[in-house]
């Protein structure tokens, strides 16, 4: 299938170096690396927040007076 696209610099200097390095068509390239992004797209690795201690600690029921209270010690 013929179908035109943009492809921004950095994709079609990639795709120039696998048509180079692979001895195949610009098409060929493309389709390689779009294959690829496809495959990597679905692997998932697990998300781990880290939280370490700021050295203080925060009441959550009233927000808006701890962001005030950093606020003022920001201007400070």
């Amino acid at each position: 299938m013929d179908t035109a696209v943009r492809l921004d610099d950095d994709v079609r200097k990639a795709a120039e170096r696998l048509q180079q390095e692979k001895h195949i068509s610009f098409s060929d390239a493309v389709n390689q690396l779009a294959r690829a992004g496809a495959e990597k797209r679905g692997e998932t690795r697990r998300f781990v927040q880290r939280s370490r201690s700021v050295g203080f600690a925060v009441d959550v029921t009233r927000v808006a007076e701890t962001l005030e209270s950093l606020d003022d010690e920001h201007r400070a």
